[in-house]
């Protein structure tokens, strides 16, 4: 063999046994000890957590909705001792269990079970309970209070729900009302509402849906949201949460239903819808009175006008410029105040302009004061309406920015990013707004974006429908910006919260530590000691070389801390020990030998 290629030899073997391995060998029969969700826990969002077993670099984690694990739902390979998945899951009972498969297999743990229910904290204690829709009040102007409510004024509110999509109103006529039934309701409801705002406005006819924009849900336009002039009704409210993979839908528990056996079952909500609030013939068309105009509103506007006296029901018409060529939608109404049953398109920027007509329908299709425009029977001229002064309005629709908080880095060496959960910012923006009881929209799911600190955002997002994410596709020691932004039940993406900045542990292994080198005329000893390993173990070291101390080639890679290579007599070198873990390459400890 030519002598100039014997420095490019790799090592012979190794001459002696090494003094220590770099690791303990551990025991294959080892397995992870489960440490959360704890046995039989009842949780909103699994988060799993485990023991390390020494020397693994991998585990295994299954999830099973049976003891024996026969129906497994979920299997995750990680090199963490934490799992957080992006994905919502049903309400139900799961085992789990886990072991590490790298770079060895050990027996699984022992199972634990725990229970998926929807759980929001309290707002008054700020403990965990079954999510519910509570505090649901109808606005009263009848002369008792807490029990008539004119027909064409009932605005209705309630306390948003965390991770909500949407909720489904049903009201039912009094006497249909069945006390022994738990909870309390009757087969048929005589109406059904479903909307993705916390404020409602019932009486609508079949509503137009917005030109731009998309619906909350397909059925929104046959469902409708009406209720029979006079009588007393019993209304229930509960929150839906559609899943980000659009597959699944989790249900809150009804507002008249008790979260346990221990506590007390709510009172039903009732009303009696008595007489319209009646107008007078001066009033024509619709005097508007609120809101004021150009308020700002984070999710949507309560649009209020006085009532026509002639008029059994209004049509409201929303669009992007004062002169109502770019029409967003137009809904058709029985009640003097509007909500949209869908989200209006979403844009800081943007002020939307709206105004009503007083509408009667009749059978020969025309109204009482003999007006119409031709296109809508029954219905005021839209030109007659928009010419007169002050009979339109503009508002502003604000996005709430998702609030963010510091990444947690307490498991290191890995990173978890945690925000506060939208109906928490959407309130806070509300009450700095002062509107403390204005809408909150829910949402479908969020998205998460991280990126090098000097690099540019991905074009890709990574949904999530919890409110933290534990991406491990990061490298250690690096300086990141992160951002989330929310997509609500229309499929529109929110902006953007503002930019945070994290940088992720140092997770490497120093550099080996005392590297000397002992050198014979034709060969090469390199001794070091084993370093200091952060998090995970030194796995092998890289030997790197050099004949004038630069421009490193790789030589060979080592289980132990000793190495020997045969070398050309006469000629320098410059040895280089790098020590590697999971993490990636330590920092290099150098030595020069000489001739």
């Amino acid at each position: 063999m030519p002598r100039r290629l014997a420095v490019l030899l790799v090592s012979l073997g190794l001459l002696l046994s090494m003094a220590g391995t770099v690791v303990a060998r551990p025991n294959p029969a080892q397995s992870p000890r489960p440490k959360a969700p704890s046995n039989h826990k009842v949780v909103n969002h699994a988060d799993f957590r485990w023991t390390p077993v020494r020397g693994a670099t991998s585990y295994q984690l299954q999830i099973a909705q049976d003891r024996r694990f026969t129906n497994v739902v979920k299997t995750i390979e990680t090199p963490a001792t934490r799992f957080i998945d992006t994905k919502t899951w049903p309400a139900a009972s799961y085992w789990w269990r886990v072991r590490t498969i790298a770079p060895f297999t050990s027996g699984w743990s022992k199972e634990r079970v725990f229970t998926r229910r929807w759980l929001v904290p309290d707002a008054g204690s700020g403990r965990q309970e079954v999510a519910r829709v509570d505090n649901v009040t109808v606005e009263d102007f009848g002369p008792e209070q807490g029990l008539q409510v004119p027909y064409n004024a009932i605005t209705i509110r309630w306390e948003p729900v965390a991770d909500a999509s949407y909720y489904v109103v049903q009201f039912d006529k009094l006497e249909r009302y069945d006390p022994d039934l738990i909870p309390p309701f009757g087969f048929e409801p005589d109406a059904i509402c479903i909307t993705p705002h916390t404020v409602l406005t019932p009486n609508a006819e079949p509503v137009s849906l917005p030109l731009q924009g998309v619906a909350l849900i397909e059925d929104a336009r046959s469902l409708g949201c009406d209720l029979e002039e006079g009588g007393a009704y019993w209304m229930r409210i509960r929150a839906v949460d559609v899943l980000s993979d659009g597959s699944t839908e989790l249900y809150s528990l009804w507002s008249d239903e008790a979260r346990s056996e221990a506590h007390p079952q709510p009172n039903p909500i009732m009303f009696e819808v008595q007489g319209k609030v009646v107008g007078t013939d001066a009033q024509l068309p619709a005097t508007l009175t609120g809101p004021s105009d150009g308020k700002m509103f984070v999710d949507a506007p309560l649009l209020k006008w006085n009532a026509v006296n002639w008029a059994d029901s209004y049509k409201v018409v929303l669009s992007v410029d004062r002169d109502f060529t770019t029409e967003v939608g137009h809904y058709y109404t029985t009640n003097t105040r509007l909500i949209p049953l869908e989200r209006i398109p979403e844009d800081n920027a943007r002020s939307y302009f709206w105004y009503v007509v007083p509408c009667r329908f009749v059978d020969s299709g025309e109204s009482d004061s003999g007006e119409s425009d031709g296109s809508e029977p029954g219905c005021v001229s839209s030109n007659r309406v928009v010419n007169r002064s002050g009979t339109y309005r503009s508002c502003k629709k604000y996005s709430a920015q998702p609030r963010t908080q510091s990444a947690n880095k307490s498991l290191r060496p890995w990173t978890r990013f945690p925000w506060k959960p939208f109906s928490e910012t959407a309130t806070r923006s509300n009450k700095k707004l002062g509107d403390r009881t204005g809408s909150v929209g829910g949402i479908d799911h969020y998205e998460f974006q991280v990126r090098t600190k000097n690099g540019d955002w991905p074009e890709t997002v990574t949904s999530t429908d919890l409110p933290q994410i534990l991406p491990l596709g990061l490298d250690f020691g690096q300086r990141y910006k992160w951002r989330i932004r929310v997509v609500d039940g229309s499929g529109q993406a929110r902006p953007w919260s503002n930019e945070r900045s994290v940088r992720t542990p140092i997770a490497v292994s120093a550099n080996p530590v005392a590297l000397k080198a002992f050198r014979s005329p034709t060969r090469v000893t390199l001794l070091w000691r084993t370093p200091k390993s952060r998090f995970f173990p030194v796995t092998d070291y890289s030997v790197y070389y050099s004949t004038k101390g630069k421009r490193w080639k790789p030589l060979t890679k080592v289980k132990n801390n000793r190495a020997a290579f045969r070398v050309r007599k006469g000629t320098r070198y410059w040895f280089m020990v790098t020590a590697n873990n999971a993490a990636g390459e330590s920092p290099p400890s150098k030595v020069f030998v000489r001739r």
